[in-house]
């Protein structure tokens, strides 16, 4: 083939030296990773007693008082900037409000209470299980700056939410207590008289993403995880009222609440959107002693 121009050859052939050389360069290998996590921490009672129905150990602190569980198992496969892996996780986070802590631990109590009270209950739980895939990609944002972005595309098995606001009241004169508590559930085990046929899974669409700067001793690094959504087609839900003035006690002592409940179950489609969670972390390198995080 015969070339009016002399930039024109060279210009292929540069391309084609290149194409070669690339070529001839061997890929990094993939490197695969099992990993198992499991993260728990509890404000109100022991780790040990989580799982436990008793409420004479609970430790009552001002604000709110937080309790969660995150149990994962993944397996991935890290090739350059991209990392794929498929996983399966477990997550609960309960959130509860000083009265409320308050109140289950006088409940749980032989003793009544020795003047009058009010609490403001404000309860929050939330907890999914599923399993899919995750997408995530590294990338160098600066000289000493590097990201990560990453999508959880999940299949739930189990979801459940329950949130509980209300007063409740005692007077110490008759020993009474009255209740005025709303409570809000949506459960995949949920269920009641005529419960339909619904979804056998829900679906998981979750982000997350990570900015970190590493100098010559200190790093830096804030990252977010769980911001996205949830979605599950007819899920049973649960929406009630609880009104009552009692002042029976059984043979032990414990309150006999004979409840007026109200409220109705529903069925249909529930998309939830969950707040992200937060990590800071800092490390200082020294080099007698080695890092700091």
């Amino acid at each position: 083939m015969v070339y009016r121009s002399f930039s024109r050859p060279l210009l292929l052939g540069a391309t084609a030296f290149a194409l070669a050389a690339h070529a001839a360069e061997p890929a990094a290998p993939p490197m695969w990773e099992l990993s198992v996590r499991s993260d728990r921490h509890s404000d109100p009672v022991p780790l040990a007693d989580l799982d436990s129905d008793e409420f004479d150990r609970l430790r009552v602190r001002s604000g709110r008082s937080l309790a969660y569980i995150e149990d994962e198992i993944r397996a991935s496969r890290t090739q350059g900037a991209w990392t794929w892996s498929l996983l399966a996780r477990s997550s609960a986070t309960l959130v509860a409000n000083r009265d409320a802590l308050e109140l289950a631990a006088q409940l749980g109590k032989l003793a009544p209470a020795d003047r009058d009270r009010r609490w403001h209950t404000e309860v929050d739980f939330r907890g999914f299980s599923g399993a899919g895939l995750e997408a995530a990609r590294a990338f160098k944002v600066a000289e000493a700056w590097d990201a990560r972005l990453s999508v959880q595309l999940l299949s739930l098995r189990q979801w459940r939410e329950r949130e509980i606001d209300g007063p409740v009241n005692y007077d110490a004169a008759t020993r009474g207590y009255s209740f005025d508590v709303r409570s809000t559930e949506t459960s995949s085990r949920l269920d009641f008289p005529f419960r339909e046929p619904f979804g056998s899974n829900g679906l998981g669409l979750l982000f997350g993403g990570e900015l970190s700067w590493r100098g010559p001793q200190l790093a830096v690094s804030v990252a977010m995880r769980d911001l996205g959504w949830l979605r599950w087609s007819g899920i049973p839900q649960d929406d009630a009222r609880l009104s009552s003035y009692t002042q029976s006690y059984d043979a032990d002592g414990f309150v006999i609440y004979e409840p007026l409940i109200q409220g109705q179950y529903r069925q249909s489609g529930r998309t939830a959107r969950l707040a992200p969670k937060w990590t800071l972390k800092t490390s200082w390198q020294s080099a007698a002693h080695g890092r700091f995080g």
